[in-house]
């Protein structure tokens, strides 16, 4: 076991095993969120509207809430929203402790809550618990870990760990000014947006930008996203994007989120439209002073005028005309993010076993399956390299 780090104040470890205990962390989580959270997928709301929607309770898989709770004098300063997966549900069955955020690409990093100079100390605390709880578990997937922190070093001092596939993740650093902001910008991207601008006019179309927030409007707006949404999943012609809110289950998590951030004034959707028409959308997802933009959905018909370039274009305006310090381009390496020269930051996910590390190999190859079987386009798995994260 690693020697403990130095610290004034050592933090104690709760777990919260029930959903009313969950629930009951929400005035706590919410405001450590807004003091330390820079990703909206370690808010209280999140997890909360993820456990509600698409935690499992099979015959074949069932999960089991495991969230940790890290407070030093009784204040919280960390939360790992964790869970305890059992395959199958009932007899000899491999159990596997990771975060919330086990479905395809809904969750796009999974991890923990803390700030960020606690890190290292959390990290220890956290790992210290679970191997004093190995008895639980047999494999632990260990998510949000930075690839410029501290993390992956302590993880390697209790067991020897597998890396799974990084996720990059962009994030912009906004000026004062959009002016500024533009200024700063690549030749390529300026032309880009001037292209956007001329070519509507050229055709005689006048876009109109909103931003919704409101209950009303935002319900209706996520009506419209989920179809645009889907039509641009349904396009074959061009890099093949999934239709993530496929499901059920995918559509009312997203319509609960909503709800819920909208009542903490944590979203944002930005659209355009022409002839009183949508025809582009984005959700943005607050997390502290930082904008997320989350997924989007157009007009086929519409994308010639580069409509998707345009709406990000805009929300990067309002973020910084709004007091916003960063825009977070979300995850996935591809043009449509790193054509605004970004900041890449590497989260990394080590894969430990409890007794062997025969426990992690069995995780990782489980992992990579479910991920497989859960892909809705053959095309996707048959050509790796044209597949993108949907944005």
């Amino acid at each position: 076991m690693a020697a403990p780090l130095a610290s004034a104040q050592e933090m104690t470890v709760e777990v919260v095993r029930t959903v009313d205990g969950l629930y009951s962390l929400g005035p706590e989580w919410r405001s450590l969120q807004e003091a330390a959270g820079t990703l909206p997928f370690t808010s209280w709301e999140w997890n909360v509207s993820w456990w509600r929607h698409l935690s499992r309770q099979r015959l074949l898989s069932a999960d089991h809430l495991f969230v940790l709770t890290m407070r030093r004098q009784g204040e919280l300063v960390g939360v790992a929203p964790l869970m305890l997966t059992e395959r199958p549900a009932r007899g000899p069955r491999f159990r596997s402790l990771r975060y919330f955020g086990t479905d395809q690409n809904i969750t796009e990093v999974t991890g923990p809550l803390c700030e960020r100079d606690q890190d290292a100390q959390f990290h220890q605390t956290l790992l210290d618990f679970v191997f004093e709880h190995r008895s639980e578990w047999d494999c632990f997937l260990l998510d949000g870990l930075r690839s410029d922190g501290e993390g992956p070093a302590i993880v390697a001092r209790y067991a020897r760990p597998l890396w799974a596939q990084d996720v990059p993740d962009f994030v912009l650093t906004l000026p004062a000014t959009w002016q500024s902001f533009k200024a700063s910008r690549s030749r390529n991207i300026k032309e880009s947006l001037r292209k956007c601008v001329n070519s509507l006019k050229r055709d005689g179309l006048s876009p109109v930008f909103r931003v919704m927030s409101e209950p009303r409007e935002t319900r209706q707006a996520l009506d419209v996203f989920l179809r645009l949404h889907a039509a641009r999943a349904a396009l074959r012609q061009t890099v093949v994007h999934d239709n993530v809110f496929v499901t059920p289950s995918a559509r009312s998590f997203l319509y609960d989120l909503a709800e819920r951030c909208t009542a903490a004034g944590k979203i944002r959707i930005f659209s355009m439209e022409i002839d009183g028409r949508i025809v582009a959308i984005r959700i943005a997802l607050v997390a502290g002073r930082s904008l997320y933009l989350y997924y989007s959905g157009y007009e086929p018909a519409y994308s010639k005028y580069g409509v998707m370039t345009h709406v990000v274009a805009q929300a990067i305006r309002y973020a910084i005309e709004n007091g916003f310090q960063t825009v977070n381009l979300s995850t996935g390496s591809d043009v449509s993010k790193t054509r605004w020269a970004p900041t890449k930051t590497t989260f990394r996910r080590a894969v430990l076993g409890s007794q062997t590390h025969y426990a992690a190999h069995a995780a990782m190859l489980s992992t990579r399956v479910s991920e497989v079987w859960r892909s809705r386009s053959s095309r996707s798995l048959l050509f790796p390299w044209q597949r993108a994260r949907p944005s």
